[in-house]
């Protein structure tokens, strides 16, 4: 198998967003002398929240969907500042809890609810979805379902302008939340012209932004490289410390949040062990494990994913890396022919892009019959608009 690295540039994609909200306010330029005072301050607010703030109580929860129950009779009790993984195999009720913790079921849905879900001491069968969005922040996994202005800066000051925030703190949200995704740099960038990881780490500022007490996410890594989810998972380590926020993350790839754990305690100045249960236990305080909408484990990593057996039967894997030797060696690798036959697909000196901005510049790259080739590289850096060329939806500045 051969692969190919491409480097991060300016612009991965283009395509067209009908124009929603014609009232959003104009984007407004904070003065660059006032962006380094919010710097300064390590970007992260100082919103401490007291009490029960950050309180989840879940009891007898049952959701379907026509005759299907999604969830059944689901009970369970978070913490204020609790960081929470939430898993499970496909189909085991996951994202549907999530989106009842939001509110989003019953108001926004056709599945039918029974039992209660409380916030913060809000039943969110009685309080509209207004009054839950200042409460729970929900990102999807499909970042693209909830991003709807033109602009970086404008879609993260969306959220604290239609809370009526005044002017200076909408600013000092918007500057916090940009720094703390690390999406500064693309604040005057279109939305429609960002990568998929780049919109993800934009719901996630555009909801910070709205400092909910508690920040649900539904598989918020799945469209990251390891950097971004380094990234976003040390943001959310943050949060929880700093700020008192209730975290709930839902993930079926434990395996990839170990290995993002361990490169988030790494670039936080932590030994780097390997990446194992340990590693999801330095972020994670529980895990609750999920199966046909029952809640059949809840306790910390390593007494949950001590249970292989039953992680074996739901399919789950354990989060555990495998050593090299136990899977090197089922890979079939080709060996290089020196007289094979002319290539497939060949580009010379190709140039593409969106706009006035170049995504590809001077790209050689040939491809064989029979060949396994692995496109790979940062978020950012290529790899949608070299698919597109390859299947004509695009058509190339310059070269062949």
């Amino acid at each position: 198998m051969r692969k190919l690295q491409l480097r991060e540039t300016a612009m991965t994609r283009w395509h067209t967003l009908p124009l929603l909200q014609s009232h959003v306010t104009p984007r407004r330029r904070v003065p660059a002398r006032q962006r380094e005072r919010v710097k300064s301050r390590g970007c992260f607010r100082p919103w401490r929240f007291p009490g029960d703030q950050g309180m989840i109580e879940v009891d007898q929860l049952t959701v379907r969907y026509d005759d299907e129950k999604a969830l059944d009779g689901l009970s369970l009790r978070l913490r204020p500042g609790e960081f929470v993984l939430v898993t499970g195999p496909s189909g085991c009720g996951k994202s549907t809890l999530a989106r009842a913790l939001a509110g989003l079921i019953p108001h926004a849905s056709s599945a039918r609810m029974t039992g209660r879900v409380v916030v913060n001491g809000l039943d969110t069968r009685q309080h509209p979805l207004p009054i839950l969005a200042g409460h729970v922040g929900l990102v999807f996994q499909n970042p693209a379902t909830q991003l709807f202005c033109l602009r970086v800066e404008e879609e993260v000051a969306f959220g604290p302008r239609n809370l009526g925030l005044p002017a200076k703190e909408v600013a000092r949200r918007v500057e916090w939340a940009l720094a703390a995704a690390g999406l500064e740099h693309l604040r005057g960038r279109r939305v429609n012209a960002l990568s998929d990881g780049e919109k993800q780490r934009l719901a996630i500022a555009s909801i910070l932004a709205m400092g909910p007490r508690i920040l649900v996410l539904d598989e918020p890594t799945s469209n990251l490289d390891l950097a971004g989810a380094r990234q976003v998972l040390a943001t959310l380590e943050r949060l929880r410390r700093e700020a008192g926020t209730t975290v709930v993350i839902v993930e079926h790839k434990t395996g990839e949040i170990a290995n993002a754990c361990r490169t988030t305690r790494r670039a936080m100045g932590g030994p780097e062990p390997p990446a194992s249960v340990r590693e999801v236990g330095r972020l994670a305080d529980r895990v609750l494990l999920l199966e046909k909408g029952r809640l059949v484990a809840d306790g910390p990593p390593e007494e949950v994913f001590a249970r292989r057996e039953m992680l074996r039967r739901l399919g789950v894997r354990h989060p555990a890396a495998r050593p090299q030797s136990d899977w090197a060696d089922r890979i079939a690798t080709g060996e290089d022919d020196p007289f094979a036959k002319e290539p497939l697909v060949e580009l010379e000196g190709v140039a593409a892009g969106y706009g006035e901005s170049l995504v590809l510049d001077g790209l050689d790259l040939s491809i064989g019959r029979g060949e396994f080739v692995a496109l790979v590289g940062d978020n950012g850096s290529g790899k949608t608009t070299l698919a597109r060329l390859l299947a004509g939806l695009l058509k190339p500045r310059r070269g062949r």
